[in-house]
């Protein structure tokens, strides 16, 4: 179960570009975090930090909602 998140698939040809995409994607993200709090507390708000978890395999994921909004698919996983 994801709460505050966000769940994001990378597909590419190997498991291995997929893991390297994550990564770099990852790494961008980490990059604009200390200007984000820079601007944030400048502003007297909350600032924030980002924690990824990285899995290679099968997932199943959806939404929980009525049938008419639910979508849920087996996808080879990152």
């Amino acid at each position: 179960m994801i709460g505050d998140g966000t769940l994001s698939i990378f597909n590419a040809p190997t498991a291995s570009e997929a893991c390297g995409a994550a990564l770099q994607g990852y790494a961008a993200l980490r990059k604009t975090i200390p200007s984000l709090n820079a601007r944030r507390s400048a502003e007297d708000r909350p600032t924030t930090d980002v924690s990824v978890g990285l899995h290679v395999g099968e997932v199943f994921y959806g939404n929980i909602g009525s049938p008419a909004d639910s979508i849920s698919r087996w996808w080879a996983a990152l």
